[in-house]
């Protein structure tokens, strides 16, 4: 694996950086490795290789050690299902990782996936449960979730994406959050539960929602600022004109990592980076005619940037305070080290995910003597940055400048 430093990734809050390029000499990753998530000195990773010469999404393992990550030769699966986007969190001495699971057999079948390590020193006897949500109701279904690795007032809370917010569903065990996983037909009765209950009054889960009074009052202060981003962006990308550009299309927000328990104004907090996302081009005829020969990815123009959240530590579905300005956005500039191109990529077709910022990890460190939280961001579809970033400094700029 290579590492070098970056200055090609610009955001708004004070970070060191080194960029984490696609892993090299390993037999099955051997096309992109991103998407980092942690659990204690564990790493996992998507990573994109060949099972019986047909290319695959999988997940791998690896180790911090002094610094660097070191990963296993081998994914941690060896079927043909897609697993995507891993979450990794530590519960009561196990491991346990929740990540967008596509059966490729069947149409439009995608859920999120739920596995635990049960004995962390040993990463390759991962035992998939099964799919803990399958909702794909149009405009409802929920490819990434994330459990917070306490209990609050006697439940276990695993967060869910249901467009266009974020849900809090609490659950009274571990093991009844496992046997839903296990048990199809109670999952769905279960889900369905939750949905017909959220459409009655959303505000019963929500954890981070747009149409919320806090957060469109947020996101009037935020339009300037990201018309003026998209409009640097598109203007310099080489296939704007193969898109119908809309930039006041509507937006959501989607689970980030698993939250982080912090000190801050004298009490507790959850500290979470969700995803903001909008689609912001749709492809014209022409775009799909010449995607379809080419043979790449048609998907429309999406824009995804990276909030910080706080939200009430007894009660995660109370929002105590935001970032004043997203952390982290999309550049219009490209890395290049070593031929790669975030807009260009033949596999991965990453030309169709151009403005993409997502975070699946974070991770408490120390730089130079000073407490520091390190987030893994996937850029494009196609390789990783570590960014640093100073904790107080980011939670006395959010309890300052953005609190609720």
């Amino acid at each position: 694996m290579s590492r070098v430093d970056s200055g090609d990734l610009t955001n708004v809050a004070r970070t060191g950086e080194e960029l984490v390029l696609p892993l090299q000499g390993n037999i099955y990753a051997d096309r992109v490795l991103f998407m980092l998530t942690h659990a204690g000195e564990h790493v996992f990773a998507r990573c994109i290789g060949s099972v019986d010469q047909t290319y695959t999404s999988n997940l791998i393992h690896g180790v911090m050690d002094d610094g660097k990550i070191v990963f296993d030769d081998k994914p941690l699966f060896s079927d043909r299902v897609s697993r995507e986007d891993p979450r990794a969190m530590l519960i009561r001495e196990k491991m346990y990782l929740t990540y967008t699971r596509v059966d490729t057999s069947i149409p439009d079948d995608i859920s999120v996936g739920l596995a635990v390590i049960e004995d962390p020193a040993k990463p390759q006897e991962i035992r998939e449960l099964g799919e803990l949500i399958k909702i794909q109701e149009p405009g409802l279904h929920c490819k990434d979730s994330v459990l917070i690795t306490e209990r609050i007032g006697g439940k276990h809370h695993v967060l869910i994406r249901l467009k266009p917010g974020i849900q809090d569903v609490a659950f009274d065990s571990m093991q009844d959050i496992a046997d839903l996983a296990q048990d199809p037909r109670r999952r769905d009765d279960f889900w369905d539960r939750v949905r017909r209950q959220y459409r009655k009054n959303p505000g019963d889960f929500n954890h981070l929602h747009p149409n919320t009074p806090e957060m469109m009052v947020w996101e009037a202060r935020w339009k300037p600022l990201f018309d003026r981003q998209l409009k640097n962006l598109t203007s310099t990308y080489p296939e704007r004109d193969h898109f119908k550009l809309n930039f006041d299309t509507p937006h959501w927000y989607g689970t980030g990592p698993t939250p982080l328990k912090v000190e801050a104004g004298g009490r507790n907090h959850w500290l979470g980076f969700p995803h903001r996302g909008q689609v912001v081009g749709h492809l014209t005829e022409e775009g799909k005619v010449k995607r379809r020969i080419e043979g790449r990815r048609m998907e429309d123009l999406k824009f995804y940037c990276i909030l910080a959240t706080l939200h009430a530590f007894d009660d995660p579905r109370r929002l105590t305070a935001v970032s004043p300005i997203p952390l982290l956005m999309p550049t219009t500039r490209r890395v290049t080290e070593r031929g790669i191109q975030a807009h260009l990529d033949p596999v991965m077709g990453s030309d169709a995910v151009p403005f993409v910022y997502i975070t699946a990890g974070s991770m408490r460190t120390e730089r130079e003597g000073r407490p520091q939280i390190q987030v893994p961001i996937g850029v494009n579809d196609m390789y990783t940055v570590l960014k640093y970033i100073d904790e107080k400094e980011l939670l006395d700029w959010m309890l300052s400048e953005g609190e609720l």
